[in-house]
């Protein structure tokens, strides 16, 4: 064991609402992995409102060990509002949480207190998650929500494994209640520009009670914040995407006027192909014109480059573009008004995502 004044303390803490079958466990194996690190810490148990006996069992451990602190919700507040309670009463240098159900290996925080000489913020992801597949799959959705709309791009943005330096959260006022805690949390620390560090965690099996993340009230909860607190955090991106969206209604006018002509009045309906060849391009000049000089402000000197980068990207969504509206015209036997209608809205969604994190990209954070 290594002890030194040098040595950095730590806060843990795990909210838990009704984990009875799981704290004590959580606890001993917290409290042993801290003790062998030579480190001063705490080990602190939000409890949200739990209706078992969560709150008895840690004030009987907490009688024998002084490291651990019990902090009691009077009623159920939410996953996030216990988040912000651990962050906000934290005491040391350190601040690192994890979920009181024991599905995280505490034995992982040693290698992220061996990175966190390096970093700011180490953000775990989940090898192996042993949830049930509608989990796995609400959490993929989410993670794709939280890239399109806000930009944010982790593994796993939910994990329940984060270690922070407890400078860069002092004074966070927060506002999510719910699973919105966590994108939150990160948007900060990066606008921060803190050194974000990802590291791959072990997650193991529930073996008592009853997850709540799918639950549908729990859910609802998460899509009204993500929409209510999107103009605080992310009014860049909020005018952004707005004009982005005004760019793409001229692009459509554009498109869809063009190619009406075109396809009706000029060429016969076996050149549907051709008309349709002419209005995307058009779309294109128009698309990358605006969006450059006017949606992402963007300043890039080697316009050639860009240009080109983005052309090519749009003439791979245009082949996608192509495929999709032979299918449908070709092959369903649909009319052509459906193709086109697809192909609008499959180039709007990917010519955002390609524009906004990539050829027009600002970086906000260093991951490395």
């Amino acid at each position: 064991m290594i002890k030194s004044r040098s040595i950095e303390s730590i806060s843990i803490f795990f909210p838990a609402y009704n984990e009875a079958g799981n704290i004590k466990r959580v606890l001993i194996k917290a409290d042993r992995v801290m003790r062998a690190t030579g480190r001063k810490y705490e080990i602190i148990i939000v409890n949200d409102g739990s209706t078992d006996r969560t709150a008895r069992i840690v004030k009987k451990l907490k009688r024998s060990n002084s490291h651990i602190r019990l902090i009691n919700h009077k009623r159920n507040l939410g996953y996030g509002a216990a988040v912000k309670t651990g962050l906000r009463l934290a005491r040391y240098d350190l601040v690192f949480y994890s979920d009181g159900d024991g599905q995280f290996d505490i034995r992982d925080l040693n290698r992220a207190l061996r990175l966190i000489r390096r970093a700011d913020v180490i953000v775990g992801y989940r090898l192996n998650r042993h949830d049930r597949w509608t989990r796995s799959l609400n959490a993929s959705l989410w993670k794709w929500l939280l890239f399109f709309v806000y930009g944010l791009n982790y593994k796993d943005i939910d994990c329940a494994f984060k270690l922070i330096r407890a400078k860069y959260i002092r004074n966070i006022k927060f506002k999510a209640q719910g699973a919105m805690i966590s994108p939150e949390l990160m948007l900060i620390l990066e606008q921060q520009h803190c050194r974000i560090k990802e590291i791959p965690v072990r997650h193991l099996p529930r073996l008592s009670g009853r997850a709540t993340g799918a639950n549908i009230n729990v859910i609802g909860r998460a899509m009204r914040e993500l929409v209510l607190l999107f103009p605080s955090l992310a009014p860049q991106g909020r005018w952004q995407l707005i004009k982005f969206i005004i760019v793409g209604i001229s692009n459509v006018a554009v498109d869809a006027g063009l190619y009406y002509i075109f396809s009706r009045f000029i060429f016969p309906d076996n050149l549907y192909l051709l008309a349709r060849v002419i209005s995307y391009g058009t779309g294109i000049v128009n698309n990358y014109y605006w969006n450059r000089r006017w949606t992402f402000r963007n300043h890039e000197r080697k316009i050639v480059k860009q240009f080109t980068i983005f052309t090519a990207t749009q003439l791979t969504i245009f082949a996608i573009n192509m495929g999709l509206m032979f299918i449908v015209v070709s092959v369903l036997g649909w009319y052509d008004i459906y193709g086109m209608l697809i192909t609008i809205v499959f180039a709007a969604l990917a010519g955002y995502l390609t524009n906004k994190f990539w050829i027009f990209r600002n970086v906000k954070s260093s991951h490395y």
